[in-house]
């Protein structure tokens, strides 16, 4: 396992609760999270913007970008930035769960 230099949390406080290469596992839900570690975040990344058009609680986001995310942040449709449980479910998808179904974006970096 890989030693992470720099975990930096922002908004949510989280507890770190395992951590490798390319997985950060957390106890709390994180709005955004930034890992550094030369081999956690592709020399080369990218971002991805979900657009969720239908109102739901629950949003399945393949992103495809190849790795875990460092960064997930939710705005509704009004720009209001919203709050909810991401899951890791692989390197090239999330779900973010919400206390009520509601649309918008996901930015995902």
């Amino acid at each position: 396992m890989s030693r992470i230099t720099q975990v930096t949390k922002k908004s949510k406080v989280s507890t770190v609760v395992k951590a490798s290469p390319k997985t950060l596992i957390v106890a709390k839900p994180v709005e955004t999270i930034v890992v550094s570690s030369p081999s956690a975040i592709p020399a080369s990344s990218s971002a991805y913007t979900h657009n969720q058009a239908t109102a739901s609680s629950s949003w399945t986001i393949t992103h495809n970008l190849g790795y875990f995310p460092g960064g997930v942040s939710v705005v509704d449709s009004a720009g209001t930035k919203v709050y909810g449980d991401v899951t890791f479910v692989s390197e090239n998808q999330i779900v973010v769960n919400f206390n009520s179904a509601f649309g918008g974006k996901a930015y995902i970096s």
